[in-house]
């Protein structure tokens, strides 16, 4: 499981980045993802991404699904909120919280204007086969949802510092130009898109695992295009590699949130 809440945390973010650079303001768009591991779909994820009028919110649902889900049945969701300006976002708040096999997690993160961050988390470091994230190490960070968001005026260069409530890492991101889509079953865009690359550099409050366990990531790439011509540049499409193996992660529906719901066949 200790992979799993990153495409959720990570993918949410690159949505809001997308949506910002976008230029579409006082909008709100709702993306679904299927996350695969091989050909089989172990999770799907639905962000959606507001931002307007000086101000952004995020938030994040996932869950196991098919046969994963019956054997490791987890669900989790966040939100996140703050100011965004020309110097990038300022998150205010961030919540998450989960549930698998019956045990709860929640994570709350509050902002001082200067930066400074409150940390609630339960279970609590010392009961979670981890080492708690040193204080310094919390300080001037953004949370996942957020970590990005600051890509609209610098899209896809430079390091992201971010704090989750229990993990602390870097993201290291490169503009990798325009390419292919990788083909990645019933995804809905195929074509050409601008791809970006992601190194990650874990710092703090990982679980504690044998090397031969080892899940943490290394790296994501993201392939980011407009999926119809009234809609903002979003992530169509994801890979996020770890010792373990890659999960592919493509873009299964779009919709602004003022639109219905298109129902099982697909219709509105």
């Amino acid at each position: 499981m200790t992979a799993w809440w990153w495409p959720q945390t990570m993918l949410a973010a690159v949505l809001v980045v997308s949506y910002a650079h976008g230029g579409l303001a006082q909008t709100a768009v709702v993306a679904e993802y299927e996350v695969r591991y091989g050909p089989l779909t172990v999770l799907t994820l639905r962000a959606t991404s507001e931002l307007g009028s000086g101000r952004y919110r995020s938030t994040s649902e996932m869950r196991t699904v098919g046969m994963v889900g019956y054997l490791f049945p987890w669900h989790s969701s966040a939100t996140s909120e703050g100011r965004y300006d020309e110097t990038g976002p300022r998150p205010s708040s961030y919540r998450s919280q989960g549930e698998y096999r019956g045990q709860r997690r929640m994570v709350a993160l509050d902002y001082s204007e200067g930066g400074t961050v409150v940390t609630v988390a339960e279970p609590p470091a010392d009961s979670d086969f981890r080492d708690a994230v040193p204080s310094e190490l919390q300080q001037q960070t953004v949370d996942p949802l957020s970590a990005t968001l600051s890509l609209a005026a610098t899209p896809c260069h430079g390091t992201q510092h971010v704090f989750d409530g229990r993990r602390r890492y870097d993201v290291q991101l490169t503009d990798l130009g325009d390419a292919t889509v990788p083909a990645a079953g019933q995804q809905l865009y195929r074509g050409r898109a601008r791809r970006c690359r992601g190194e990650i550099r874990v710092l703090a409050g990982f679980w504690r695992v044998e090397s031969h366990h080892d899940e943490r990531p290394s790296r994501i790439d993201f392939w980011v295009a407009a999926p119809r011509p009234d809609l903002p540049l979003v992530p169509v499409y994801v890979e996020l590699s770890s010792p373990l193996g890659t999960l592919s992660i493509p873009l299964a529906a779009i919709r602004r949130a003022s639109e219905p719901v298109p129902d099982a066949e697909g219709h509105r």
